[in-house]
């Protein structure tokens, strides 16, 4: 009931794609319908999905690899191929995560053109974090104003 946007980073799509596709291999129509159900029961509140994306998966993983530590990668990849989705496809290493990124960002854009809501593509493959904070301020300018 308060006069303030509040963000969920990720929790809207990617958390529940990693958790349903990723951990535990379920199958692609439920994780649609488990996702349409979380945005109709959101609807009332006037959601606005903003969906950040970058045209290479390639690019933008190996970025994240070469910025974080080599514990981060290991624990990414065991998470992502030795289990669920990774473990059923018998994917393995950074190929196998890769394949499994590649898979994930199809669902992901599936998802979004399933939704009924007031959404938003931003495309970050440029990586200006000045830009893409131009962009979603853009957006949420113009919402803002739509809803007052």
């Amino acid at each position: 009931n308060d006069d303030k946007i509040i963000i969920f980073e990720c929790c809207f799509i990617q958390n529940p794609v990693t958790v349903t596709m990723v951990k535990n291999n379920l199958l692609k129509e439920s994780i649609m319908s488990f996702i349409n159900c979380l945005a109709k029961t959101i609807l009332p509140l006037g959601p606005v999905l903003i969906y950040v994306e970058q045209n290479s998966i390639e690019e933008s993983f190996t970025k994240a690899v070469n910025e974080r530590p080599k514990e981060w990668i290991e624990g990414f990849t065991d998470y992502y191929t030795n289990q669920g989705y990774g473990l059923y496809n018998n994917f393995t290493g950074l190929g196998g995560v890769m394949e499994i990124l590649k898979a994930r960002s199809n669902l992901e854009c599936e998802i979004y053109d399933s939704l009924n809501l007031v959404k938003y593509k931003v495309d970050n493959s440029e990586f200006n974090y000045e830009l893409l904070q131009h962009r979603i301020h853009t957006i949420l300018k113009g919402q803002i104003k739509n809803y007052w």
